[in-house]
């Protein structure tokens, strides 16, 4: 497998790039989880230009989970070889103590916006999700489980572990439903895995490639642009059976990759990339929290225009964004537990 020494050996540009489509990874989220998701509880109605937006946001869909597994991937390799004494807190610990207090957090807000007599079910489940490793935060147990997964198939040769990773891909959809809610969410849980395993892999596996990544993707983004708008419309006819969505992920993350190059050359957009990058994690927490909040309110909006439609749209993506990492910026210091772990006594200091 790809060692830390060849990623160590990329330019610094690497680094530059990865954090970009990190930042744009995490934004895409945002954007999602307002529209379709956030609009379609707080306005009434739906124009035209809504309904538009939605669908652009779902044509995104093959892109952004696998982006960020992928980037996520890529940025893991520095951890893989390393004892698992020296990862375990930050790897491991840190991330399903913020999956299971959040998704507490979360679970009574969602369960008051629902329906009065749904209340305590919905409530039953959404606290469940904190063991079946589902609901609002599942990213964060699903990096626990892929890390374990590539850091136990470190002598694995690398196409192997792609290959065992398409097999998952590609089978994903022969995991049988099942009508007992815990067991369909453990079932969602396995899905996802199968499903974006393949780009965590991918991302682990591919250090000596990047620099070959990164110049393709310089190259071929503007051109693919197209080819991703003609493969999308292509899956919305009813007539077309056949699941394109592996080569929109495919697609989908060489024009994100190209972008954030082009964006990485500039000083400025390094930093702020820089910034976002390094602000994901309250970023993914802090905006679910928000819109949930939003929906137990109660609040409505009367039908928009396809102007006011978008205005809001930008407004709360980007407001969500610039509020979380506010919010975390000030929190962070006062209340470090909400984000972290209590550290493990027989950590190494340097390790953490």
């Amino acid at each position: 497998m790809a060692t830390v020494d060849s990623a160590r050996r990329e330019s610094s540009s690497r680094l530059y790039w990865a954090d970009t489509a990190k930042a744009i990874a995490v934004v895409l989220v945002v954007l999602y989880h307002v529209s379709p998701i956030a609009l379609v509880w707080l306005v009434d109605g739906e124009s035209r230009g809504e309904a538009l937006i939605g669908e652009m946001s779902r044509a995104l869909l093959p892109v952004r989970m696998p982006l960020f597994f992928f980037v996520s991937g890529l940025l893991a390799v520095n951890a893989f070889a390393r004892p698992w004494r020296a990862v375990l807190q930050k790897r491991v610990i840190n991330l399903l103590w913020v999956f299971v207090l959040w998704t507490v957090l979360y679970a009574f807000p969602y369960a008051y916006s629902a329906a009065a007599e749904d209340v305590e079910d919905i409530l039953r489940r959404a606290l469940l999700w904190a063991v079946n490793l589902s609901g609002a935060y599942w990213f964060l147990p699903m990096l626990v489980l892929m890390f374990v997964a590539m850091k136990l198939t470190q002598s694995v040769h690398p196409t192997i572990v792609l290959a065992a990773a398409l097999v998952l891909r590609f089978g994903a959809g022969s995991i049988p439903v099942t009508e007992n809610i815990f067991l369909e969410d453990v079932r969602t849980t396995a899905y996802r895995f199968c499903m974006f395993f393949i780009w965590y892999a991918a991302g682990a596996c591919a250090t000596s490639l990047v620099p070959s990544i990164v110049s393709l993707s310089r190259i071929l983004w503007v051109p693919l642009i197209p080819l991703f708008g003609a493969l999308t419309f292509v899956t919305r006819q009813p007539a077309i059976v056949a699941d394109l969505s592996f080569a929109l992920s495919v697609v989908g993350i060489i024009i994100v990759i190209g972008m954030a190059e082009l964006i990485a050359r500039s000083p400025r957009g390094r930093k702020v990339s820089r910034y976002v990058a390094m602000r994901t994690l309250p970023i993914y927490l802090l905006h679910a929290y928000m819109i949930v909040l939003l929906k137990s309110s109660g609040l409505r909006l009367p039908e928009l225009t396809s102007v006011e439609a978008a205005l809001l749209v930008a407004f709360m993506t980007a407001g969500m964004t610039v509020l979380s990492c506010l919010i975390w910026d000030l929190l962070r210091p006062r209340a470090p537990l909400l984000f972290r772990a209590p550290m493990v006594p027989n950590e190494s200091p340097a390790r953490r």
